[in-house]
């Protein structure tokens, strides 16, 4: 009988309520450090360290970056689309609608006939080889942060080779132009659990609310 009761709640409730949204929250309950609770912000630190280096490179809001994730965009397709349009003059809001009905961004540099050797060598060679998005957006944030932190291709490679991710590698590196330390030293003292992201941000009297205008300096 509670089956059956359960099965006509079911049946009956409104089209909206069955259509359980498919988007991933983005949203940090924890976004202060806490030193009784060290590594309860990191999430939140490691999101907004790289959306903040990602709005201030290609000049464009934040929150726009923000919103977009929270609606269930692709944080790799703005790395990507931006990096096309700031190369190419083509709108990225066109560029993202072209990689939904393209299937790939191979597909999409080809339809827009966007000369493949203006994009760098890394990137061409990733992209006719047809990697996954999530390596190309890689590769745009790793000669980002050479371009604007000036950090060396080798310390992004020995994070990389380590396993890190474009948000450790980024949060990394700011970490390191802001104390002068080496980027690996901090992401091997969280990986192997001997610090925490937030601790040393907050080591360097730096609070999480505060990394978006240090990004843009």
């Amino acid at each position: 009988m509670k089956k059956l009761v359960m099965l006509l709640c079911f049946l009956i409730l409104p089209a909206p309520v069955l259509a359980a949204p498919t988007n991933v929250c983005h949203c940090f309950k924890d976004r202060s450090f806490d030193p009784a609770n060290p590594g309860k912000s990191d999430e939140y630190l490691l999101a907004t360290t790289q959306n903040s280096f990602l709005a201030a490179v290609f000049n464009i809001d934040k929150k726009y970056v923000v919103k977009t994730k929270m609606s269930g965009g692709s944080g790799t397709d703005l790395w990507i689309a931006h990096f096309l349009a700031q190369k190419t003059g083509i709108n990225a809001q066109k560029l993202i609608s072209d990689r939904r009905t393209a299937g790939s961004w191979k597909s999409v540099v080809s339809q827009n006939k966007i000369e493949v050797s203006s994009l760098g060598q890394q990137f061409k060679t990733a992209l006719t080889a047809g990697v996954a998005d999530e390596l190309l957006a890689g590769i745009i944030a790793d000669q980002m942060l050479v371009a604007r932190f000036n950090t060396k291709p080798a310390e992004i490679k020995k994070l990389r080779d380590s396993g890190a991710t474009t948000k450790e590698v980024i949060l990394s590196a700011f970490l390191s132009l802001k104390s002068g330390r080496n980027a690996f030293e901090y992401y091997d003292s969280v990986a192997k659990g001997r610090r925490t992201w937030d601790t040393h941000l907050n080591s360097l009297g730096i609070t999480a609310k505060e990394v978006e205008l240090e990004i843009k300096k």
